[in-house]
């Protein structure tokens, strides 16, 4: 089962066993050539990256930490798995 991590009772659910999806927003800015990944789930999450690659790598490095940081003690221990839905406007 997965449940959203912005959602009522994610804490509650998650100690029933249920992964927590959290949203991570990607841009490229072409302007300083970077890849830019931002979350409203998981509080101080902004990441710079010269390639989506390493930014997927610094993402899963970076989200237990900040987990940890905002006391959700809950996701110490943290699988990360990337999913992309590209949207072009």
């Amino acid at each position: 089962m997965n449940y959203p991590i912005s959602y009522p009772l994610a804490k509650f659910f998650s100690a029933l066993g249920a992964k927590l999806i959290i949203r991570i927003d990607f841009i490229h800015d072409k302007e300083a050539d970077v890849f830019v990944a931002t979350s409203r789930d998981i509080q101080g999450l902004v990441i710079e990256a010269a390639s989506y690659a390493e930014l997927q790598n610094e993402i899963k490095e970076t989200i237990a930490t900040l987990a940890e940081l905002n006391n959700d003690k809950n996701s110490i221990h943290t699988d990360v798995l990337l999913t992309d839905h590209i949207i072009i406007a």
